[in-house]
This record gives C-alpha cells, sequence and structure tokens, in this order.
C-alpha cells in the first residue's frame, strides 16, 4: 500500500510538473509574439547576419569552444580527492570560453541598441537641422515619412542642394512630447519615423524632393514599408504651405496616372507638426554604423522594390556605392 501510495504521488508531481512547464512555454510564447510585433522587422534583419567585423570573432570562438568540448571527451581524465572523474581544463580553454560569452554579450548589446535601447550619450536628441544656420531665411525645410529613417537620409543626402537630414518622430498625439525611439516603436504615440530635410531653394526645389521621395518608398502599401510593419512605419508627406500641399497631391496624381507601382497609391497628405529628433544613435545611422545598415537594407527588400519600380540603371546610379 505504501508502494502503492508512493507511486500515485510521484505520477501527480510529475503532472502537476508537466502543467506547470507548458504553462511557462505559453507565456514565453506570449511575450515572444508582442515583441515580434513591435520589433519584428530590425530584429530580424540585423540579427539574421551580424556584420563582417563581429561574425569572424564570433564565428573563431564559437569553433575554439567546439574544438574544446570535443577534447574534453578524448583527454585523460584525473581523479578527485572525493574518487568522481573530471577532464582537466587550461587556462588556454578558460579564455576562449570568456572570449566567446563576451562576444556574444557584445552582439547582444549592439542589436539592443539597434532596437532603441540605448545608454549614455547615443541617448541624446539630436540638434535641430544638424546645426545648420539660416533655416526659415535662406535655407527651407522639408518633412517626409517613408518606413525606417535609417533608409531615407541616404536618399536625400544624394540630392543636390541639401545641406542636412535629421531622423525624428512627427504625426503622433499631443499626448506624446519629444517621445523616445521606444515609444514609437511600440506604436502607441502615433508618430511616424520621419526625417526633416534641410535644403538650399536655390538650388533644389520641392519637386526634387518629392521625386527623390517617391523613388525611395513603396507609396501602395498603408503602415507599412517593405520589413517594417505598423503605423510608425506609414508613408507620409507632412506639408509646411499650401504650396506644398498642392505640389505633393499634384507630383502623386501624375505617378497615379502613369501608373508607375501597378497599385493606388495611399502615402498620406498630412499638415506638418512638431517634429521631434531622434537620438544620436540613429542620426547618419548609415554612415556612423555602415556594415549593419549595409545587412538591413540587404534584408529590408527595399532596393529590391526600387529596381522593380524605377529599373536596375537608376539603383546602380543613386544606391549602388
Amino acid at each position: 500500500e505504501r508502494r502503492a501510495l508512493t507511486a500515485n504521488r510521484v505520477c501527480a508531481a510529475s503532472r502537476a510538473t508537466k502543467r506547470s512547464a507548458s504553462a511557462r512555454r505559453g507565456l514565453q510564447t506570449n511575450v515572444s509574439l508582442s515583441l515580434s510585433r513591435t520589433f519584428a522587422g530590425k530584429a530580424m534583419a540585423l540579427a539574421a547576419a551580424p556584420s563582417a567585423t563581429r561574425a569572424a570573432p564570433l564565428a573563431r570562438a564559437t569553433a575554439s569552444s567546439s574544438r574544446l568540448l570535443g577534447r574534453s571527451t578524448r583527454r585523460a581524465v584525473c581523479r578527485s580527492q572525493r574518487g568522481d572523474e573530471a577532464a582537466p581544463v587550461s587556462r588556454s580553454d578558460v579564455l576562449r570560453l570568456g572570449l566567446l560569452v563576451a562576444g556574444t554579450g557584445y552582439v547582444g548589446r549592439e542589436l539592443l541598441q539597434d532596437l532603441g535601447v540605448t545608454q549614455g550619450e547615443a541617448n541624446e536628441k539630436a540638434d535641430p537641422y544638424e546645426g545648420v544656420q539660416g533655416v526659415g531665411t535662406k535655407y527651407k525645410t522639408a518633412i517626409f515619412a517613408g518606413g525606417c529613417f535609417w533608409c531615407m537620409e541616404p536618399a536625400f543626402d544624394d540630392v543636390p542642394g541639401v545641406l542636412a537630414t535629421v531622423s525624428g518622430y512627427t504625426g503622433g498625439s499631443a499626448d506624446f512630447k519629444d517621445p523616445s525611439y521606444i515609444e514609437v516603436s511600440s506604436g502607441v504615440t502615433g508618430h511616424a519615423e520621419a526625417v526633416q530635410v534641410v535644403y538650399d531653394p536655390s538650388v533644389c526645389s520641392y519637386d526634387d524632393l518629392l521625386d527623390a521621395f517617391f523613388h525611395n518608398i513603396d507609396p501602395t502599401t498603408v503602415d507599412r514599408q517593405f520589413v517594417d510593419a505598423g503605423t510608425q512605419y506609414r508613408s507620409a508627406i507632412f506639408y509646411g504651405s499650401d504650396e506644398e500641399r498642392d505640389a505633393a497631391r499634384t507630383f502623386e496624381a501624375k505617378l497615379g496616372e502613369a501608373g508607375v507601382f501597378g497599385a493606388p497609391i495611399v502615402t498620406e497628405v498630412t499638415a506638418a507638426g512638431p517634429f521631434w529628433p531622434a537620438e544620436q544613435y540613429h542620426q547618419n545611422y548609415y554612415k556612423t554604423h555602415a556594415q549593419r545598415y549595409g545587412v538591413y537594407r540587404s534584408l529590408s527588400g527595399r532596393d529590391e522594390f526600387i529596381q522593380q519600380a524605377w529599373g536596375v540603371d537608376y539603383w546602380q546610379k543613386h544606391h549602388a556605392h
């Protein structure tokens, strides 16, 4: 009877353990789904292929660690005072394992920064107009949202007469002033990732900026630009005057009549509101983090769309460098 009672208790405990493990897996799945909805695009692209400077050392460290595990089963074992057996570990093995752990931590930190978990100076907001003087008198500004602002800065920097591009946030709720990247990425603020362009109207026109804008986005998708999904990645033109509004609507109408994209254009044309510069870490990202930017861009689908809509020759002229 005691044996039967013990067996029943063991079975009950086993079932409880399985239920607990199942509940934990369910909770983990829900958390993972929530995070994936918020950061899916950048997280997948950036985590899928680390930059060459990080991949090589990590590969070597991983290989060394694998060899370490393999050697530990082949080496002669030594007996401890308690009588159990243990494989000896050399200082070089400990160093290799430490390098592997440190490298993994570095990649994790960099990925968190790319997703907005920034610290120190990288978390400070950028200067308005990147310090360009004469805005409002000699120079003008224009605001465009075309998905990830990392990709939109080079699109406008390539235009003669553009003096500066500032990544930031606009078009959101007035309840969220000067929002952070994390807040905007969550989708709760209503802001869009946008770029404020500072340009010299004596060199380039507003139509030139509209041309660059539409050559670098997919204006046929709602609340999405390529791999990035959510209202924060919508395409929009934020006009600052009636002239800009009319120019944007006219430009859209001409593209629609020409059937360039093969689908209706849904890019918003809306009045500009407050523009909040993003954190320093995101400014000129394509220059300061060229390799990680290249990985993200190559996996985003943006270049493939540009080639399909505007031709390979256009893409090679403006983006293949």
